[in-house]
Parts: C-alpha cells; structure tokens; sequence
C-alpha cells in the first residue's frame, strides 16, 4: 500500500562534527586561564617571594589588618613581632604583606560646625 521508504537523519550528530562544538569550549577555558586564573598565580608568586625575604626591622600587615614590626625570624615558618607594646608570634601564613610609611591613609576626625 505504501511504497515510500522513510529516511533518518542523525540529529545528535553537530554539524561541524565532535572538533567544531570543542572549539569553543576550549576558547572559553583559555580566556579563563589568562584572565584570571595566570594573574592570582602570579601575585601569589610574588607574595611568597616578599614573605620569604622578610627580615627583622621590615613593618608589615598580617591578614587581620594589624600593622607590626618583625622583632625576629624563630624558625623557618614563624616570626615575632611587635605591634606597640605587645609582642606576637606569627606564622608565614598570616602575613598578607609589607607596610610602608606612604601607605597611611589620613584617620583624622573632622569636626562638625
């Protein structure tokens, strides 16, 4: 009765094949990379190479924000420093960088007329 043959076309296939629907992926994941992932690497890098050649009398900033002086190296992975009065022991770890004099900011009040 009907004669006519049906013919399939495989819809799940890409029409640039497997390669044309990768290339933008690996676009998408090599602008990640350059844009954010290679740049942290690189101000990590630089902020374990300024840890590491901290010395004594070098003013620095711990993660909490309290600004100190190294008093002294303890061992390879610890310092003490001062912060007024107060003597503290500190890891490596805990150092989010060096402090220096223009850095301040102006705290000062301003008085209400």
């Amino acid at each position: 009765m009907f004669d006519t043959i049906a013919y399939a076309q495989d819809a799940a296939a890409p029409a640039g094949g497997a390669f044309g629907m990768m290339i933008p992926l690996i676009a998408f994941f090599a602008i990640f990379y350059f844009l954010l992932i290679r740049p942290q690497q690189k101000r990590q890098k630089q902020l374990q190479n300024t840890i590491n050649a901290l010395r004594a009398g070098d003013t620095i900033v711990t993660t909490s924000g309290f600004i100190g002086t190294i008093d002294s190296v303890i061992d390879s992975n610890t310092f003490m420093i001062n912060l007024g009065n107060t003597k503290v022991r500190i890891l490596k770890a805990g150092i989010s960088g060096t402090y220096a004099e223009g850095d301040k900011t102006d705290n000062t009040l301003i008085e209400k007329k």
